[in-house]
């Protein structure tokens, strides 16, 4: 069996004046065959789209799914499978009728993509050993690597909350309004 490889991409971005600080946006896992797989899924990727969607063309009415699928590319289909994810959350309410549709539960500003990526993903740690509290983990005490781990769960958790929906309705406006 072929050893798996991954890559990191890490942005560096100004704080201030001498000061930087690094996120990482996502990490890939390159398998046996060389294909990539992404960590954060489809499902996660297009929850983040929805969201996008609905803060932008909410404007205080519901939007119709079809309309989303339309914009995003999306399957109706794979966005129903998405849809009761965002609403047990707490995230998106739904409304029956002729003019039913989805709308965001709170303002866009009161979410993170962190929160978002975790209501469909479930934990954005990088290795399953530390999605626990406490680590379960048999080897933790003795572990060479585990505090690479921790580091690096806490600096995508970091990053990933500190981008609200507004910050991504903002940039998709910019790039496609």
């Amino acid at each position: 069996m072929t050893d798996r490889i991954f890559s990191i991409i890490i942005v560096i971005r100004r704080v201030a004046e001498d000061s930087y600080d690094s996120a990482i946006i996502f990490y890939v896992l390159y398998g046996e065959s060389g294909e990539r797989r992404m960590k954060i899924s489809t499902k996660g990727r297009y929850a983040l789209r929805i969201m996008i969607d609905l803060a932008v063309y909410e404007n205080g009415s519901c939007v119709r799914l079809k309309d989303i699928a339309e914009r995003e590319g999306i399957t109706l289909k794979y966005l129903e499978q998405i849809m009761p994810l965002l609403t047990r959350a707490g995230y998106v309410r739904s409304f029956r009728g002729n003019n039913g549709g989805y709308m965001l539960a709170k303002n866009p500003e009161e979410y993170t993509a962190g929160e978002i990526l975790r209501a469909t993903e479930g934990s954005l740690s990088p290795v399953a050993c530390i999605e626990d509290y406490p680590n379960r983990c048999v080897r933790c005490g003795k572990c060479p690597t585990l505090s690479f781990w921790e580091g690096m769960r806490e600096v995508i958790n970091d990053y990933a909350d500190g981008v609200t929906l507004a910050d991504l309705a903002k940039d998709y406006k910019e790039k496609n309004l």
